[in-house]
């Protein structure tokens, strides 16, 4: 199971059930009563809106979206409650497979298991970029033609992959494209592509959708909202990510990104940037956001896109 498959409601749902449990037991309007929707906007504005983020958030992380309250000997932060709800997050991880970490890719398959290997079984064992004795069956089954399709970047499709395999298999002409993408021979690897970061132009940002800068995710932000935020990085009166103050300005920059009302907030605040924006866009030259990996990383934390920052 994939990090994105994960759903962001059901850790919020978990911590839903032990702030209920909590707030019940406390009574509202008495002192460390939670406002469960304050909580869940605040968490998500620190950061907690991927899955791989929350199963890896701390109890600290938690406990500062939480009310204090006034003990005998001063201000108390509620750190049992802060586990309790960083437990759940725990379980909702190992359920979904996640456990708090990168999921393991899968051991290396020997010679002799791959020739014992179904046609299914050694398309999804099948690692494009290392494809060892699963690959060299794949290519004997196909007689070295093509029948490999990605759907994006190097994850291959495993469904059209084995159509088309089964296909060439059978004796078929093997096919150039299918379905609006290239067909690929064992060996053979597309560029690797990656979602780039709208405020660190040049980076990419991790599979999850967090920022390598700002250990925050642009997961939920929709791509008119990230090329907004990219397209203004490109102004000296835009967004402005560099030098002393750039890392507050980058988190004030993806607090307005998560904001319901994004656009309209961006919009307000870059009037004029707006109006390049919406020239830009009639004519297709926006960002697309999208870099090669492998690449040397542009020099941005300071700008990276087809303008340094500053110069229009």
């Amino acid at each position: 199971m994939s990090v994105q498959s994960l759903s962001v409601q059901s850790f919020f749902d978990a911590a839903r059930i032990v702030l209920e449990q909590h707030n019940e037991a406390i009574g509202e309007g008495n002192s460390g009563f939670v406002d469960i929707d304050q909580f869940e906007s605040c968490i998500k504005a620190t950061g907690g809106s991927s899955p791989s983020v929350l199963a890896n958030f701390s109890n600290e992380n938690i406990v500062n979206c939480l009310p204090n309250y006034d003990g005998p000997h001063g201000t108390i932060k509620p750190w049992p409650l802060a586990k309790a709800i960083n437990k759940a997050f725990k379980e909702v991880a190992k359920e979904q497979r996640l456990g708090g970490e990168v999921e393991k890719k899968p051991r290396p398959v020997s010679s002799k298991k791959a020739e014992r290997m179904t046609l299914e079984e050694l398309v999804n064992a099948f690692d494009p970029e290392d494809p060892g004795p699963v690959g060299k069956v794949l290519k004997e089954k196909a007689k070295k033609k093509a029948f490999i399709v990605y759907s994006s970047g190097r994850l291959v499709d495993v469904d059209a992959t084995l159509l088309l395999l089964n296909e060439v298999k059978q004796g078929y002409e093997a096919r150039t494209h299918y379905e609006g993408k290239r067909v690929y021979c064992v060996g053979e690897v597309p560029e690797n592509y990656a979602d780039e970061n709208p405020l660190y132009r040049g980076r990419p940002l991790r599979p999850d959708g967090t920022c390598d800068q700002t250990n925050r995710s642009w997961e939920g932000v929709s791509h008119e909202v990230r090329q907004f935020i990219a397209f203004s990085t490109e102004y000296h009166d835009g967004i402005d990510v560099t030098g002393q103050g750039g890392l507050d300005r980058a988190h004030s920059a993806m607090n307005m990104a998560l904001a319901a009302d994004a656009m309209d907030q961006l919009r307000k605040r870059y009037p004029e940037i707006a109006i390049e924006f919406d020239e830009h866009k009639k004519l297709g030259k926006l960002p697309t956001l999208q870099i090669i990996l492998g690449q040397p990383i542009a020099a941005q934390e300071v700008g990276g896109g087809p303008f340094p920052v500053g110069v229009r």
